[in-house]
C-alpha cells in the first residue's frame, strides 16, 4: 500500500493556504483505521456529537506507534497487531495558528478487552462503535457544537473523510 499524504487547509483538501509561520503551535496526533470485515471502528464523542477514528495526541517521549497502541487500548479496549503506517496528513489552521500532523495507521485486533478511558474521554461520553463501510464516511462528516468546535471539526472531519476515501481506493 502506498503511503497516503495530503494537506487540509481552510480552503479544502490539498488547497493552497498560508504556509505555517514562526510562532505557530505544532501538534502531532495518531489515528487507527480498524477494520473487521466490512465494518470500521469509530470513536463517538457523545458530548460534542462527532465520530472519528480511534487515536489522540502523541505524549512527550512517545513514538507514533507507541501512541496509537496506547490510544487504541484506552478507547477501544483491545490490543492490536500488524500496525502499518498508512498516511500522514498536515492540517494548516491559519485562523488559530496551528500546524497539526496526524499519522494514520491500520491494524488488526489482537485481543479484545475493556476500554480504559481517560477522565476527559469519560466526561465527553466517549464510546467505541463498529459501523458498516457505507455509513462510515457519513458519520465522519458530522460537524456540531460551538463555533470553535465546528472550526476544529471542519479540519478533523475533512481529514478523516479524505483519509477514509483514499484508503478505500487502495484496498
Amino acid at each position: 500500500m502506498e503511503l497516503i499524504c495530503f494537506d487540509v487547509t481552510e480552503n479544502g483538501i490539498d488547497a493552497s493556504s498560508l504556509p505555517p509561520v514562526e510562532g505557530w503551535r505544532r501538534s502531532c496526533k495518531v489515528r487507527n483505521i480498524l477494520r473487521k470485515g466490512s465494518q470500521y471502528g469509530l470513536v463517538y464523542n457523545g458530548e460534542e456529537n462527532y465520530y472519528t477514528f480511534p487515536g489522540g495526541s502523541i505524549e512527550p517521549g512517545e513514538t507514533p506507534i507507541q501512541a496509537v497502541i496506547r490510544e487504541t487500548a484506552e478507547e477501544v479496549g483491545c490490543t492490536v497487531q500488524n500496525l502499518v503506517l498508512t498516511g500522514q496528513v498536515q492540517e494548516i489552521r491559519a485562523q488559530t495558528g496551528v500546524l497539526q500532523t496526524t499519522f494514520y495507521f491500520t491494524s488488526q485486533l489482537k485481543e479484545p478487552g475493556a476500554p480504559a478511558l481517560t477522565p476527559e474521554e469519560a466526561r465527553l461520553h466517549t464510546t467505541f462503535v463498529w459501523v458498516d463501510e457505507a455509513h462510515c464516511g457519513e458519520l465522519l462528516n458530522r460537524q456540531a457544537g460551538e463555533e470553535e468546535q465546528r472550526y476544529f471539526r471542519k479540519f478533523s472531519g475533512m481529514r478523516d473523510r479524505e483519509m477514509f476515501r483514499r484508503y478505500r481506493m487502495q484496498i
